[in-house]
């Protein structure tokens, strides 16, 4: 983007590169950051830093742009509240898909123009990526895992979902996502286990 042309376009322009939500603010709310400034809520450690340096960094040397990290837990509730309030705080967060589809559904967020984009970037992106909404950033999986010692190779493992949750056949304690904030739930799981076709298992 080579000029400001006002908050509301900014945000929507930027968002798909870095985050997965961006927070509805119509003209009378621009109060997060300043014009040529960016606050992007996201996590801290080696993830943040990785989020930086292959997003942020390249993004505020073309652009101009400061680009301002905050390292906080907000929650999708928070978010909510912030629209509510007109208090926001941040213009960006990156956030779970399930935690960004609720805060859709209640539309505390900007709806990102694709048009501005140029479309031989967007042409190599996978499509699930570009939500209305968002922006899949990164891809992730839950993989089943077990303790080779107690499972080892001469012996019978868990090869599928069904035998995951077998505790006759292979017992011992079983560790899953609870689903809360915003975490992914095992549904999906519980569903291939009990016999459903994955394409039909799959959201």
């Amino acid at each position: 983007m080579k000029r400001w042309v006002n908050r509301r376009r900014f945000v929507q322009a930027t968002t798909s590169a870095i985050a997965a939500g961006v927070l509805s603010s119509p003209a009378s709310r621009l109060s997060a950051a300043s014009p040529g400034d960016l606050r992007l809520n996201m996590p801290a450690g080696n993830f943040g830093d990785a989020v930086m340096n292959a997003f942020m960094k390249p993004f505020a040397a073309e652009t101009a742009i400061n680009v301002t990290p905050l390292y906080q837990d907000i929650r999708a509730a928070q978010v909510g509240l912030m629209v509510k309030t007109n208090t926001v705080t941040i213009d960006t967060i990156l956030i779970s898909q399930s935690s960004a589809l609720s805060l859709v559904a209640d539309a505390y967020l900007e709806k990102i123009d694709y048009s501005i984009h140029n479309p031989r970037e967007l042409e190599g992106l996978a499509g699930y990526c570009k939500h209305p909404f968002g922006f899949g950033s990164y891809i992730y999986s839950l993989n089943m895992v077990y303790n080779t010692r107690k499972f080892p190779a001469d012996k019978p493992r868990p090869a599928n979902w069904a035998e995951f949750w077998d505790i006759a056949k292979f017992p011992g304690t079983r560790a899953l996502p609870s689903g809360q904030y915003g975490f992914p739930t095992p549904w999906e799981e519980a569903l291939m286990a009990d016999g459903v076709a994955k394409a039909r298992s799959i959201r």
